[in-house]
Parts: C-alpha cells; sequence; structure tokens
C-alpha cells in the first residue's frame, strides 16, 4: 500500500513539474504587458511569474528577440519598433525631452538623465512596468559629465565622470560609481565591408544586425549574410533626430536585484 501510495505521489509531482515546465516556457514568450495582466489570472501564476527563475527566463528570451526604441528629442515620448508594430511610450514624470538624455538600454531598462541648469538626477526606468528609480544625489559637475553602465544578468554599475565645482585646475576631473552588486561584462567587435550610404550620425546593434542612421534614411546590416537594406521608417521618425537603442523587455526592479 505504502508503494502504491509513493508511486503516486511521485507519479503527480513529475506531472506537476511538466505542466510548470510548458507553463513557463509559453508565458515567458509573451510581452511584459501581457504578463502583468497574467498574474491576476491565480495566485499559483502569480506565484511563478513573480519567481526569479521566471523573470531570468523571460529576460534571456526577450535577449534574443529585441526590439528597437527610438528616444525622440523634441517630444515627450520613446517609439519602440518590434517588426512592423510601432508603440509609444511616454517619458516617465513627465521629463521635458530638451532636458533628457538617454545613456543606455540594458536588462529592460533605460538610463535617462534630467538636466536642470548645473544639477542633474540619473533614472533607471523600465518601460514595460512603469517602474522607476531615482538614484542618489550626485556630486556638482561644472560640466556636462559622462556616464556609462556596465551590467550583466540581473546586475549593473553606473560610472560617473564629473568636473567637481570645488578644483579650479581646467580639465580635472573625477570617478563615482553607484553599483547594486558585482557586475560583469565583456567586449566584442565584428569586421565589416564598407558601403558609402553617406553620413552616419548614430548606430546602434541588435542581435546579428546592425542599424546604421543617417538623415531621414535608416539601412540595417546583416552581419551573418553581410547584407544591407534600406528601412521605410521617414514617415514615422521623419525631422525627429532620434536616438536607437537595442531593447529586451524585463520583470526585473529597478534596483536590478530579483529575489528581493
Amino acid at each position: 500500500m505504502d508503494n502504491v501510495r509513493c508511486t503516486s505521489i511521485c507519479t503527480w509531482t513529475e506531472n506537476w513539474v511538466e505542466e510548470e515546465d510548458i507553463t513557463t516556457n509559453i508565458l515567458s514568450r509573451l510581452p511584459v504587458k501581457s504578463l502583468l495582466m497574467c498574474k491576476s489570472v491565480s495566485k499559483r501564476w502569480r506565484r511563478l511569474i513573480c519567481s526569479p527563475d521566471f523573470v531570468l527566463s523571460q529576460l534571456r528570451w526577450s535577449r534574443e528577440n529585441p526590439s528597437l526604441i527610438f528616444f525622440l528629442r523634441y517630444e515627450n515620448e520613446l517609439i519602440k519598433i518590434s517588426g512592423e508594430v510601432f508603440e509609444r511610450i511616454p517619458l516617465p514624470f513627465g521629463q521635458r525631452p530638451n532636458n533628457c538624455d538617454m545613456i543606455c538600454s540594458f536588462n529592460g531598462f533605460i538610463c535617462l538623465t534630467n538636466y536642470i541648469g548645473r544639477n542633474h538626477n540619473i533614472l533607471i526606468w523600465n518601460p514595460a512596468t512603469q517602474e522607476v528609480q531615482l538614484l542618489p544625489t550626485t556630486t556638482l559637475s561644472k560640466k556636462p559629465p559622462k556616464i556609462g553602465v556596465a551590467y550583466g544578468p540581473g546586475t549593473y554599475k553606473l560610472f560617473r565622470i564629473f568636473y567637481p565645482a570645488s578644483k579650479s585646475q581646467p580639465g580635472y576631473c573625477e570617478c563615482e560609481d553607484y553599483k547594486n552588486e558585482a557586475i560583469w561584462f565583456r567586449k566584442c567587435s565584428e569586421d565589416m565591408p564598407i558601403l558609402e550610404i553617406g553620413y552616419v550620425f548614430s548606430v546602434v546593434a541588435q542581435k546579428n544586425e546592425i542599424l546604421f542612421m543617417l538623415v531621414e534614411r535608416y539601412f540595417l546590416y546583416n552581419i551573418g549574410s553581410r547584407t544591407w537594406r534600406e528601412l521605410d521608417w521617414g514617415d514615422v521618425l521623419r525631422r525627429k533626430y532620434p536616438t536607437a537603442f537595442a531593447f529586451t523587455e524585463s520583470l526585473l526592479p529597478c534596483t536590478g536585484t530579483i529575489g528581493t
């Protein structure tokens, strides 16, 4: 009798684990906006979607299927392009676009700076969940600082090069960083043939493709097939002078740390 009961329990457990894996595989492929609605379907789905393993699974899938984000200099919004689908996303806190600058996109986040006189705020923003984190106050800089973000799976570290107001030497600068935990990153390069397509004012890479932006013209280069094609995006982005970044959606909180 005990053997039968044990066998039944093991079979039920195996079936439950298999069903859980299938559910995870299906849900992790959905857009974050859909996942946020799925959390209200049942406690089980909410627990699954909020679990650290699922968040990382969704992030891995999103990295394999990135979108493009365009930061419009003179409008209070971003434009996200996924294939043929265009989505407009308002900037957080009603930021004025002429005061904002988009530093980079990583792990589903966008790093923004908001300049107010000689001071500036640094924001970590998740456009998919609309969560925003305002980073701690930075040291006053005489000149606009330079900001860079190094990141790994679930972590990031922000570096800020600034010109302290307390120093009188010309060109004197210092570095400060903001981190949530240890990080890692790597560099890669790719040789490619040159195509005379005119002056390029911005470049962004996603997966095995590179987007070249000219004045009102957009070209996509495939590294694998070494082929070019021109994209018909002029009507959407005409005269907006966009900055583009590869973007992946995620459920990560803006602290960059999962499971907290």
